[in-house]
């Protein structure tokens, strides 16, 4: 009989400290790990991931599987290490991908326009501010979450997905890739200051998707109040338009203690305004480092007003005093 008849059953595989050991229909046969092809050793090591998910982000990116790579990305951020220890990994999967969308970039840049010469030319400089903008917003998280540049990305220019062909001018957006993360925009109405300031205003907000999309949220997500409100303060800062923190204090004390804490604990939309309102007080120089604090207590199940209360020392009655 033929031996390798024993190899016909693969139904699981154990992995020993130097090899596999593959059941086959008649006896378990062990075989050095460097006897098996490199896929293979990859996907058994990848559908066998019990140690670090950062491990599995390295063997799925090594088989081209993306998917399971920024899956197992998320869940590594959850543990000791973080995406550490797939840094590596990941930096040179974004510029291996940099290199076949043709996105041209120096040394160290830290974002990316991907539109016709002429347009990127005109919007860099946007994008450069927009990112300096958010990196002021999330100082307190290790910021950027991401390897690799943030691609702002004009809707309409082609950016083919992995193994797709050039000229399919896809639009998709990537906010929760941890590698070279794409974010579409539309173009500019045009190029005065009042539509480059909002095309700022707009790549701002979008880098606040790409952050939240990038920290583990609660099972029902992150609530509308603090979307939306991070949303509404990255924009108006990008604009060059606030917000303002006088303005700010007006509309919450017009809510009160009662629409304050309706906001803050109500599931389901949120009043966008006052939303702005609250998280303008909680992006102030003096609050924003515990932005983090705030986002790992709402994950864990605290609900908005205690969130803010315990992570930065908004309790209602600041809220409604203080700018």
């Amino acid at each position: 009989m033929d031996p390798g008849v024993a190899l016909l059953a693969l139904p699981d595989a154990r992995l020993l400290v130097d090899g596999q050991l593959l059941p086959g229909a008649f006896f378990p046969l062990p075989l050095p790990s460097q006897a098996l092809p490199e896929k293979l050793r990859l996907r058994l090591a990848l559908d066998r991931a019990g140690g670090r998910a950062a491990d599995g982000v390295v063997a799925a990116l090594r088989l081209g599987d993306l998917a399971s790579a920024w899956r197992l990305a998320m869940q590594a951020r959850d543990e000791v290490g973080g995406l550490a220890p797939a840094g590596s990994a990941l930096a040179a999967w974004a510029a291996t991908e940099r290199h076949r969308l043709g996105l041209a970039t120096t040394a160290g840049a830290e974002v990316l326009v991907a539109a016709d010469p002429a347009m990127a030319e005109r919007l860099i400089g946007e994008a450069r501010q927009a990112f300096v903008d958010s990196e002021s917003l999330f100082a307190g998280l290790g910021w950027p979450p991401w390897y690799g540049p943030v691609v702002l990305a004009v809707e309409g220019f082609d950016l083919p997905e992995p193994g797709a062909a050039a000229g399919t001018g896809r639009a998709t957006s990537h906010p929760d890739r941890p590698a070279l993360p794409i974010l579409r925009l539309p173009p500019p109405a045009s190029f005065s200051r009042g539509d480059l300031d909002r095309w700022h205003g707009a790549a701002a907000a979008a880098l606040v998707t790409a952050t939240l999309a990038q920290t583990p949220a609660p099972a029902a997500g992150w609530p509308r109040w603090l979307v939306d409100g991070l949303h509404a303060v990255a924009d108006a800062r990008g604009r060059g338009v606030g917000p303002s923190p006088r303005d700010a204090l007006e509309r919450r004390q017009a809510a009160g203690a009662a629409g304050l804490t309706k906001l803050l604990t109500a599931a389901g939309d949120a009043d966008p305004l006052l939303a702005a309102a609250v998280c303008t007080a909680l992006c102030q120089p003096t609050t924003r480092r515990g932005l983090g604090r705030v986002l790992v207590l709402i994950r864990h199940g605290a609900d908005g007003a205690d969130a803010l209360r315990i992570g930065a020392g908004l309790s209602i009655d600041r809220l409604l005093t203080e700018r």
